[in-house]
C-alpha cells in the first residue's frame, strides 16, 4: 500500500526509484518523528503546563452609552478688526470695500458681525496699520485690532439654526473644543459669524467618569463603563461635557469571571513569559483544578480577557483551588500524523514537500519561472523604494510550482507583498490559506485586504475575543451566525433544526471562502479538522485532497517545521515569509525543560531518570575545577538512587576526588570507598576515611544513624533539617558544623561568580546551597541550548563556545543522550525558514536532503529561483534604522526608503528635543529582585511628558499616537504595567488609553511584528547581560519605533560589557542624562 502512495506522488513506476524514495523520505523524517514522539510522551506524562492562584471577579455589568450631542474641534477665528461705534441703523453690505485714505489702498471685507455695544467685527483680506485713516461707506472709522483669542459664544449650523453649547469652550491644539447639542456632526458650522470646517471628536475622548440623575459618580475604564449596581433612571452627564443615554448589556450566556494571579513563590527574575498570558493565548478551551484530567475538576473557558488576565468560566472553581493549564496534546498528535502521512502515505500534491526530503544530488526540482501579472493591485507605485523587489518576489511566488521564500527586515513591506500576492491569486480563482504565528500579523493583512476592491471572501479562524475588531465580520462564528439568521427568515428553512442549520451554514461559509486565515497553531480549529480530533486515530492520514491552492505562512521565523506541515499537507504550493534575524519559534522554555526531564527512547523507555539528572547536576556544580582548589570538603546527603548514579558518573568521568559513601550495609564495590554505620559506631579504621575524603556521601535513609559520627568540617550542599529524612534543628551535628563554619575563615583560594566574590567557607556553602536549591539539570541545559541557538549569528562566538563547553560538562557520561539533545536543538528550536535554507544538520541522518543540509547550500540555483529578499525599510526614522542596518544586517538590508521623509514631514514630530531619534537615556539604577525601579521612574516621566505633548500635536493622518513601553523580562514588565495603570487610571495590564494616546507595555518577545511611534526600552540589567546578548532579540527591540527610540539603561555597564552589538549600541547612540528626568518627580 505504501508503494502505491509513492507511485501516485512521484509519477514513476520504477521499483528501484520508488524504493529509494520511500527509504530516503522515511530516513529524512525519522528525527522529526522521533522528536514528536518524545514531545507526546512528555505531554502525556506532564498533562499541565502552569498552575496559578485565582480570585473571583466582581459581577460587573457593562453599560452602553449613546451621546446626546457632539464634541467638535474648530480652529480659532481669524484675526480681525473692531470698528468702534458703528451706527445701528446703517445697513451692512460686504461688497463695499474698506478704504485706507492715508495709504491709498482698499481691503475686501470677508466677514462682518455686529457686537454688543454697537461695535463691528470685520475680517479683511489685508492688514490695517496704526495711524491709518479708514473709511467704510464714507464714514470715518475708529478701529482696533481683535486677535480672535476670545472663546466662541455663538454657534450655528449651516442653515443658521443656533446650537447649544453644553459647557464653555476649551482651548486645544490652536483651536477650541466645543460640546454642542442640536447638531448631528455633519456639515460645517458658523462660529461667531465665521464659517468653519469642524473636526468631530470621539464622544469618549477625555471621559473618565459620569454622574447619574441621583448624583452618583461612576468611573470608566478605556471608555467602558462596568458597574455592580446600574445607574438611576435618566441621563448620565460626563466630565467631558456630554450627556449620555444608557442601556445595560444583557446578562449573556452566564458564567463567572476569575482573575488570574501570580504564583506566591514567583522568584524567577529571568523569565520573559508571564504565565498568566499563557492561559489567555492560543485556543485554551478548559482549565483544571488538579494536575490530572478528570471531568469533575475541569472548567470550560467561555471567553478570555487578555488585557486583564481574566477568564470567563462556566462555573466558579472551589475556593482555594489552583487553576492548571492543560498541555495541548491534540496539536502534537496532528503534527505527528502529518509527518507520518508525508513519510508513508504522500499524495500527488505533496511532491514539492517530498523534494525537500530527497538527496540534493539526485532530486529534480522543476524550473521555477516568474509570472508577472498584467496589472498590479497593491504594488502600484513603481517610484517607491523596494517596489521592484516586492514585484519580483510576487512574480516568483505566482510562478513557483512548489515553494517560494521571502526574507525581509522589519518594516520592509513583507505585508504589502503578501497583500499583492493574495489579490493576484484570488483574481486568478485560487483558494488561499494564510497563517502566521500571531493574531496581530494575521489581522494586519486581513484588514488591509478588506479595504481593497479585490473579490476577497475571507473567513477568519479563531476565537472571537482574539480577533481584531476591524475584521470581526470575517470571524467564522460571526459569519455562520449571520447566515443562519438570514436563513431563518426564509420559509424553506423553517423545518430544519438548529444543529442541522449550524452544520449547513458552517459548510457553506467554509466552501464559499477564497481566503482562510488563522494562526499556525489555531488553524487546526478549522471545521475541516473536526474529523481529525480523535487522538486515538493515530494512523489516519491528515488529508485526502488539497483544500487550498496556496498556503502563505507569514512570520515564518516563529514557526517550526512540524507546525508548518499540518496546514501544508492541505495545500498544493507554499509561500514562506519572514526574517531569520528576528526571534525564533520557541517562546516557552518550560516545554523544552519538560522534554529533557522525561527523555525516552523510541520504545518509550526512560533513558535519563530524575535521579540520574540530579546526580549530574551535583557533579557539574560541586566537582567543577574552580571548587577543587578551595580545600572545601562536601557532605552530600541524597537518596540511594541519586548516589548510585553519582558513582557511575564519577567512574565514567574519572573524577580525581576521594569520595567515601556511608551505607547501612556493604554493597558491590564501585569507585566510591565505603564505610558502614556499624563501622563508624565501633570506631573501626575505615572510619578515618571520613577525615581524608573530599566528599562524604550518605544515603538519606541512614542519615539519622550516621550523623553523630560525621565530621563537622564538611560543607552541607542542602539544608539537612528538610526532606523526608530530616534532622531536628537541635541535632549535635548541626551545632558542631555551625561552630566550625563560624571559625573556618577563608578558602584557600577564593572564586568569583556573577560579580560576587566567594572568599570564606560559609559563603561557599551558602552560595552553592542556594544555587542547587533553585535549579535542576533540565532547566540548566535548556537555557543553554536556547541561548546557543540565539547566538548563532552573534558577532563574537566566545559566549556561545562557553555555553557549549558548559553543556558538555553537564551531559551524562554513563548514558548517551547526545542524539536527544541534538534533536531538541535541531528540530525544536529552528524555524521552517531556517530549515529550508540551512537545514537541521547533515549529521542528523545517514542520507543527505534539503531538510538536513539546506536548499540554499546544496541547490543554490533552484533556491534562488524561488527566493526573494527585501532591502528597504519604510518604518523607522533614519536615525533609528542606521544602527541595525550597519551592525545587525551588515549594510545589506534596512536601507531607508524614499517614503520616510514624506511620512515624517506629515508627522511633525518634535517631542522631547532629544539629540537624535535614537538616544540612550543613561540611568545608573540597580536591578533588585528582577526590577530596576529607577528605569521605571524615568519611563514614567517620559510617558507623562509625551501625554502632555500629544495634547498639543495631533497624531498623523488623524490616528492616535502609539507608545510602546518595552523590556526584556516579565518582572520588569509588571513594574511598568503598574506604572501605566497609575498614569492612566486603567486596570488593564498590557494596553492603556489616555487622552487619545494608545499605550502598550510588554516584553520584546511578545512585541515582535508590532510597531509604535515612540518606543521606550528598559534594559534593566546592571550586573549581568543575561539573554540581552541575543542579536535577534536586540534586533526586534530596536526596530519597533517609527519616530523615536529611547533606550533606558546603565550606559557604563553596557559600554564595558563584552557583547559587541550592545557596546556598539551605547557607542553609536547620543547620550541623555537620566538624572535630569529622575529629579523631576511625577
Amino acid at each position: 500500500m505504501r508503494a502505491l502512495f509513492f507511485y501516485a506522488a512521484s509519477g514513476t513506476d520504477n521499483p528501484r526509484v520508488l524504493g529509494a524514495l520511500q527509504a530516503q523520505t522515511s530516513t529524512t523524517l525519522r528525527p522529526f518523528r522521533r522528536y514528536l514522539g518524545q514531545a507526546i510522551h512528555t505531554a502525556k506524562q506532564r498533562q499541565t503546563r502552569y498552575q496559578l492562584p485565582w480570585e473571583r471577579v466582581r459581577d460587573l455589568r457593562q453599560v452602553f452609552m449613546d451621546p446626546v450631542g457632539v464634541r467638535a474641534w474648530v480652529p480659532k477665528r481669524r484675526a480681525a478688526w473692531r470698528f468702534i461705534g458703528w451706527p445701528e441703523d446703517r445697513e451692512l453690505k460686504l461688497e463695499q470695500p474698506v478704504m485706507v485714505i492715508s495709504r491709498g489702498v482698499t481691503h475686501r471685507v470677508l466677514a462682518c458681525e455686529r457686537l454688543p455695544g454697537g461695535d463691528l467685527r470685520l475680517s479683511l483680506d489685508g492688514e490695517l496699520q496704526e495711524g491709518d485713516q479708514v473709511f467704510w461707506y464714507g464714514i470715518p472709522c475708529e478701529f482696533e485690532h481683535d486677535a480672535g483669542s476670545e472663546p466662541p459664544t455663538r454657534v450655528c449650523d449651516q442653515q443658521g439654526q443656533a446650537l447649544s453649547l453644553s459647557r464653555p469652550p476649551e482651548e486645544e491644539r490652536g483651536g477650541w473644543v466645543l460640546v454642542l447639542e442640536g447638531w448631528d456632526g455633519e456639515g460645517g458650522l458658523v462660529v461667531d459669524g465665521d464659517p468653519v470646517e469642524p473636526t468631530t471628536l470621539s464622544a469618549f475622548e477625555g471621559l473618565s467618569q459620569v454622574v447619574d440623575a441621583e448624583g452618583r459618580a461612576f468611573l470608566l475604564t478605556s471608555g467602558t463603563l462596568k458597574v455592580e449596581e446600574l445607574p438611576a433612571q435618566g441621563e448620565l452627564r460626563g466630565d467631558n461635557g456630554l450627556r449620555f443615554r444608557w442601556r445595560a448589556a444583557s446578562q449573556g450566556r452566564g458564567g463567572d469571571w476569575v482573575q488570574l494571579l501570580l504564583p506566591e513563590d514567583d522568584r524567577d527574575a529571568e523569565g520573559f513569559l508571564d504565565p498568566r498570558a499563557a492561559f489567555c493565548e492560543g485556543d485554551v478551551r478548559e482549565v483544571w483544578t488538579q494536575a490530572r484530567h478528570h471531568p469533575s475538576t475541569s472548567f470550560r473557558v467561555k471567553r478570555v480577557d487578555s488585557e486583564r488576565y481574566q477568564l470567563l468560566l462556566d462555573e466558579v472553581p472551589p475556593v482555594g483551588s489552583q487553576l492548571y493549564l492543560p498541555v495541548d496534546v491534540r496539536n502534537l498528535y496532528l503534527q505527528r500524523r502529518a509527518l507520518n502521512q508525508l513519510a508513508f502515505a504522500p499524495l500527488p500534491h505533496h511532491q514539492g514537500l517530498l523534494r525537500l526530503c530527497e538527496d540534493p544530488d539526485h532530486v529534480r526540482w522543476p524550473a521555477a519561472r516568474a509570472v508577472l501579472p498584467g496589472e498590479w493591485m497593491a504594488l502600484t507605485d513603481a517610484t517607491r523604494s523596494g517596489t521592484d523587489e516586492q514585484r519580483a518576489f510576487v512574480g516568483k511566488a505566482l510562478g513557483t510550482p512548489d515553494v517560494a521564500l521571502l526574507e525581509g527586515p522589519p518594516g520592509s513591506g513583507k505585508t504589502t507583498a503578501i497583500c499583492e500576492l493574495v489579490q493576484q491569486l484570488i483574481s486568478d480563482g485560487k483558494r488561499v490559506l494564510l497563517c502566521a504565528s500571531t493574531h496581530v500579523a494575521i489581522d494586519n493583512v486581513l484588514e488591509r485586504l478588506m479595504d481593497t476592491d479585490a473579490p476577497v471572501d475571507a473567513v477568519r479562524i479563531g476565537r472571537v475575543e482574539r480577533v481584531d475588531d476591524n475584521v470581526q465580520q470575517t470571524q467564522i462564528d460571526n459569519r455562520v451566525a449571520r447566515l443562519k439568521a438570514a436563513w431563518r427568515q426564509r420559509p424553506d428553512f423553517s423545518a430544519l433544526g438548529d444543529a442541522e442549520l449550524e452544520e449547513m451554514a458552517t459548510r457553506t461559509v467554509v466552501m464559499a471562502s477564497n481566503l482562510t486565515c488563522g494562526t499556525t497553531m489555531g488553524i487546526v480549529n478549522h471545521p475541516l479538522f473536526d474529523s481529525l480530533r480523535d487522538i486515538d486515530i493515530k494512523e489516519r492520514p491528515i488529508t485526502n485532497m488539497p483544500h487550498w491552492d496556496v498556503l502563505i505562512v507569514d512570520e515564518a521565523s516563529k514557526t517550526l517545521i512540524q507546525e508548518f506541515l499540518v496546514p501544508a499537507l492541505m495545500a498544493k504550493r507554499w509561500v514562506i515569509v519572514g526574517d531569520v534575524r528576528q526571534l525564533p519559534p520557541f517562546a516557552d522554555r518550560a516545554d523544552i525543560v519538560a522534554n529533557l526531564r522525561s527523555l525516552v527512547d523510541e520504545d518509550d523507555r526512560e533513558v535519563f531518570p530524575s535521579y540520574h539528572q540530579h546526580a549530574c547536576l551535583l557533579s557539574y556544580r560541586l566537582a567543577r575545577p574552580r571548587l577543587r582548589g578551595t580545600r572545601a570538603r562536601w557532605l552530600v546527603v541524597e537518596p540511594p538512587g541519586v548516589l548510585d548514579f553519582l558513582e557511575k558518573e564519577f567512574e565514567a568521568r574519572e573524577v580525581e576526588l576521594m569520595v567515601t559513601r556511608v551505607v547501612s550495609r556493604r554493597r558491590q564495590r564501585g569507585v566510591f570507598r565505603e564505610v558502614t554505620v556499624q563501622q563508624l559506631r565501633r570506631g573501626e579504621p575505615e572510619a578515618l576515611l571520613l577525615a581524608a575524603s573530599d566528599w562524604v556521601v550518605v544515603n538519606d535513609d541512614c542519615l539519622a544513624e550516621a550523623a553523630e559520627h560525621l565530621p563537622a568540617d564538611l560543607l552541607h550542599h542542602r539544608d539537612l533539617t528538610r526532606g523526608e529524612h530530616a534532622l531536628p534543628e537541635s541535632h549535635p551535628l548541626l551545632f558542631r558544623h555551625a561552630w566550625w563554619l563560624d571559625r573556618a575563615g577563608r578558602l584557600t583560594r577564593s572564586y568569583r561568580e556573577r560579580s560576587v566574590d566567594i572568599t570564606t567557607f560559609a559563603e561557599a556553602e551558602a552560595h552553592e546551597r542556594r544555587w542547587l536549591s533553585e535549579r535542576d539539570l533540565a532547566l540548566e541545559m535548556t537555557w543553554r541550548l536556547t541561548r546557543m541557538h540565539e547566538l548563532k549569528r552573534s558577532h563574537d562566538q566566545r559566549e556561545r563556545e562557553r555555553l557549549i563547553a558548559a553543556l558538555e560538562e553537564m551531559m551524562p557520561r554513563a548514558v548517551d543522550i547526545y542524539e536527544s539533545l541534538r534533536e531538541i536543538y535541531d528540530i525544536g528550536l529552528p524555524s521552517i525558514l531556517e530549515v529550508v535554507q540551512e537545514g537541521i544538520g547533515e549529521e542528523r541522518t545517514s542520507r543527505p536532503s534539503a531538510l538536513t543540509e539546506g536548499m540554499r547550500r546544496r541547490r543554490g540555483d533552484d533556491f534562488l529561483a524561488r527566493f526573494g529578499s527585501l532591502t528597504f525599510q519604510h518604518r523607522m526614522h533614519p536615525d533609528i534604522s542606521a544602527f541595525p542596518r550597519a551592525v545587525l544586517y551588515g549594510g545589506q538590508a534596512l536601507q531607508d526608503a524614499n517614503t520616510i521623509a514624506e511620512r515624517d514631514q506629515e508627522a511633525r514630530w518634535s517631542f522631547g528635543g532629544f539629540r537624535g531619534r535614537r538616544v540612550w537615556m543613561d540611568v545608573e539604577g540597580r536591578e533588585r529582585g528582577g526590577v530596576n525601579e529607577d528605569e521605571v521612574r524615568v519611563m514614567e516621566r517620559l510617558v507623562r511628558d509625551f501625554l502632555g505633548w500629544a495634547q498639543r500635536v495631533e497624531g498623523p493622518r488623524g490616528r492616535a499616537w502609539e507608545v510602546a513601553c518595552l523590556c526584556f523580562y516579565t518582572k520588569q514588565e509588571r513594574a511598568i504595567s503598574r506604572m501605566l495603570q497609575r498614569v492612566s487610571g486603567d486596570d488593564r495590564h498590557t494596553r492603556f488609553s489616555v487622552g487619545g494616546v494608545e499605550l502598550v507595555c510588554g516584553t520584546v518577545d511578545r512585541f515582535q511584528g508590532r510597531e509604535a511611534d515612540l518606543v521606550l526600552l528598559s534594559m534593566r540589567n546592571t550586573g549581568r547581560i543575561g539573554f540581552l546578548d541575543s542579536p535577534n532579540r536586540l534586533n526586534v527591540a530596536i526596530t519597533r519605533a517609527r519616530q523615536q527610540l529611547i533606550v533606558i539603561g546603565n550606559a557604563r555597564y553596557f559600554q564595558d560589557c563584552r557583547i559587541h552589538e550592545l557596546k556598539e549600541l551605547v557607542r553609536q547612540s547620543p547620550r541623555e542624562d537620566g538624572r535630569r528626568w529622575l529629579g523631576r518627580g511625577r
